[in-house]
């Protein structure tokens, strides 16, 4: 008992460390991950400056759905804007789309975890788990290991929420070691996501990953839960698209 008290207390040291120094993303805070140079896009933009940092979160809000689409078409470079420049843009395998997890994603929790992540460590899992599912989750995960549900059972299988599936997604979105991330706040899923996300969990805070929301005009931007109120620590700036002018910058 002694011996394998020890052989514990080292992993867990050993843990303790990789979660000190694993942000579960490429780049580092400040990097410039998109820049907006003197933009112009009939009808929408008129000589947009803008910029995204890594670690640095956005918001697109308004009414006009179309024109925030537009703005991420040229973060890929879809589309060219008239006059101006997009660089450096992203990539597809620089962004994740935090959606709720359904049956593409497979049946277990591993299952889950493990879609779209190329690099995989069981121990990387293991502390994204620990960190990130609450207790209602750890409620149904296996004694003998953090990465299987009691009794073999599979996700369908349990009587899991919207906030539950959230964070099932949080998770993969984590271990995909990706630049940014993008949330459409459209579905009951993504409200959920926008009221409840990432409270529980330091580690996503920590991640180093930018944030592109994108949001509806039925969202209340004062509202005291929403998670760009809630962090002031995370560099945030906003871009407003209304239906009759240019896109509207506000920092």
């Amino acid at each position: 008992m002694l011996f394998g008290w020890k052989r514990n207390q080292q992993k867990e040291k050993k843990t303790e460390r990789l979660l000190q120094k694993e942000h579960f993303c490429e780049g580092s805070i400040g990097d410039l991950l998109i820049e907006f140079m003197g933009v112009s896009l009939s009808p929408v933009f008129h000589r947009l400056n803008f910029s995204i940092r890594s670690g640095s979160w956005v918001i697109l809000f308004g009414p006009e759905d179309f024109y925030k689409a537009l703005f991420c078409d040229l973060c890929f470079s879809y589309i060219k804007p008239d006059i101006g420049k997009v660089e450096p843009v992203l990539r597809g395998s620089d962004v994740s789309f935090l959606g709720r997890p359904n049956s593409t994603y497979g049946k277990t929790l591993i299952d889950h975890l493990n879609c779209g992540v190329k690099i995989r460590s069981r121990e990387k899992m293991e502390i994204v788990v620990r960190n990130v599912f609450g207790p209602k989750l750890n409620s149904f995960i296996a004694k003998e290991s953090s990465l299987v549900f009691a009794q073999g059972k599979k996700v369908s299988e349990l009587p899991l929420n919207e906030r539950d599936y959230l964070e099932i997604a949080e998770a993969n979105l984590l271990l995909q070691r990706r630049k940014a991330a993008i949330i459409d706040t459209s579905s009951k899923f993504y409200q959920t996501a926008l009221q409840q996300g990432f409270r529980h969990s330091k580690l996503f805070l920590e991640s180093k990953k930018s944030l592109i929301w994108i949001v509806g005009e039925d969202i209340p931007m004062k509202d005291d839960h929403s998670p760009w109120r809630l962090y002031p620590e995370v560099e945030k700036s906003s871009l407003y698209f209304s239906a009759e002018s240019p896109a509207g910058y506000i920092n």
